[in-house]
């Protein structure tokens, strides 16, 4: 049996589910009748015309060909948020990110500490691990442990073969994240504190904005489809929708499942409530967090995705929606509902992905706006994941030190870059930490960066304010952005229309 999701086309968006039923076929009937059948799913699944059912994939496929043609039908796609860049891609970095492992060694112990600057190191609870897991003849692997209260993990080694190329941390907050690329039967990693430097960084600083204003991108509405929001105090002002997953919207079900959607939130619209805090670059705006990834370690779905869309549109009427997110294919369902939000006036800006290859889905769909990664070559301390980012290749980086990491993806598809490598931003809210911040890196925070300069834009300009919420407000904000677009000097697939900066 397979996940499957059956929609009507945008051109049929009147339509019901209950028509594709309409049909002497027995298969279509049993299937629609049997999930609206229940009570909740017949009130939370029948307004986003959107139905999730398991089926034999042979019998689909015998059967496709007997459905009204006003719907589509698919195969869950896979779509991915990666709150980190690949670790095969830490390997493509400098020599200094790869190692040669200890030989024959079957575990290797690791111990995480924090440098708060305190004579005594701190144990990190809760920081995600992840051990890059070689073999020669093989494609490296990875794998991820949490640390204890100790700061303690290990990685047990299975094959004889088996050595562990290079260990990465990420805290759940305070500390940069790290890599050792020394590995030793017992591995120690030291984390320096992030300090308190907020409320901006080199990143709201390269595009213009230097100064912190509450208010600043008020009267724009966004929309934000990941991994949930919170809990942090500085996030209080995000609007949390819930979340809707597998087609069922449960508006009690919004927490953040994992750091990203806090991350992309926060670089919005982070409020601080202290000195120090950093401050997203457009708290004024009314910001919607909805989550589409489920728990563990699922992944979220176009059919989820494209009832996120539907919902921030018609009931939330936002100007703009990240989607920080990539997909395995591209979806006809999920293409249909960003088509959607184009005819509405909405613009989805997208990330460009994570595995260095050209611009993924749905940032590759002509309607979106695809964003890449930029990083700074003097960011970040020495042996920090923003450090190990910085490419060798020398044609990857401007004269004023401004990378793509070799991560971003690229191609004719991409529109621009901004910083992404080693943002600080809002976590939530774990293992005894209150008002949490971390560093990230990765396509995913380029797109909520390039959200909130739009904010600032067009808040204030009054032909765009004037304009009827269709397909022509969105080319307008696709021009507005070209035209403050700068280029870094770099090849024009790697840059786009280069990084966009207010004057």
């Amino acid at each position: 049996m397979a996940h499957f999701i059956l929609t009507p086309k945008r051109s049929a968006a009147a339509q019901s589910l209950q028509m594709a039923t309409d049909t002497s076929n027995e298969f279509w009937q049993h299937k629609v009748h049997n999930v609206m059948s229940s009570e909740l799913n017949a009130q939370k699944t029948a307004h986003h015309k959107i139905l999730h059912f398991e089926a034999s994939p042979d019998e689909v496929a015998q059967q496709k060909n007997k459905l009204d043609p006003n719907f589509h039908i698919e195969p869950k796609i896979k779509h991915v948020h990666w709150h980190e860049p690949p670790q095969q891609q830490l390997l493509k970095s400098p020599p200094k990110a790869t190692a040669q492992p200890p030989a024959g060694a079957n575990a290797v112990q690791v111990h995480v500490v924090g440098e708060p600057g305190a004579t005594q190191p701190e144990a990190i609870y809760g920081a995600s691990v992840t051990a890059v897991l070689v073999q020669e003849g093989k494609l490296p692997t990875t794998k991820t442990k949490q640390t204890d209260q100790t700061g303690r993990t290990n990685f047990v080694l299975t094959e004889a073969t088996m050595q562990v190329g290079m260990i990465t941390c990420a805290p759940a907050g305070v500390y940069w994240s790290m890599g050792d690329a020394t590995v030793e039967t017992t591995c120690e990693i030291n984390c320096p504190a992030l300090g308190d430097d907020g409320p901006f960084g080199w990143w709201q600083q390269l595009m213009g904005v230097t100064t912190y204003d509450e208010s600043r991108g008020k009267g724009m509405r966004v929309g934000v489809a990941d991994t949930g929001m919170g809990p942090n105090p500085c996030l209080d002002n995000i609007i949390n929708l819930g979340s809707i997953i597998d087609g069922i919207h449960d508006s009690e079900g919004g927490a953040d499942i994992d750091i990203h959607g806090s991350a992309i939130c926060g670089l919005i619209g982070a409020q601080p409530k202290k000195s120090g805090q950093y401050a997203g670059m457009s708290p004024g705006a009314t910001i919607y967090s909805l989550r589409v990834f489920p728990e563990g370690d699922g992944n979220a779905n176009q059919g989820d995705i494209a009832s996120a869309i539907r919902m921030l549109v018609d009931e939330y009427q936002v100007h703009l929606i990240n989607l920080s997110l990539t997909a395995s294919a591209p979806s006809a369902i999920e293409h249909d509902a960003i088509q959607y939000a184009y005819e509405k006036g909405v613009v989805c800006i997208c990330a460009s992905g994570n595995s260095g290859t050209t611009v993924a889905y749905p940032a590759a769909f002509p309607e979106t706006i695809a964003v890449g990664a930029l990083g700074l070559t003097t960011w970040g301390p020495p042996n920090s994941i923003t450090q190990i980012m910085v490419p060798p290749d020398p044609t990857r980086i401007s004269a004023q030190g401004y990378y793509v990491p070799n991560f971003s993806n690229s191609g004719d598809a991409l529109d621009c870059v901004s910083p992404a490598v080693g943002l600080i931003s809002t976590f939530p809210d774990r293992y005894g930490l209150t008002e949490a911040y971390g560093d990230l890196a990765g396509t995913s925070l380029a797109t909520p960066m390039v959200v909130s300069l739009l904010c600032i834009l067009l808040e204030n300009d009054e032909t765009y304010q004037a304009m009827t919420p269709d397909a022509s407000r969105c080319e307008y904000v696709r021009a507005t952005l070209r035209k403050i677009c700068s280029s870094l000097n770099l090849p024009k697939e790697l840059e786009g229309n280069g990084v966009p900066i207010i004057r």
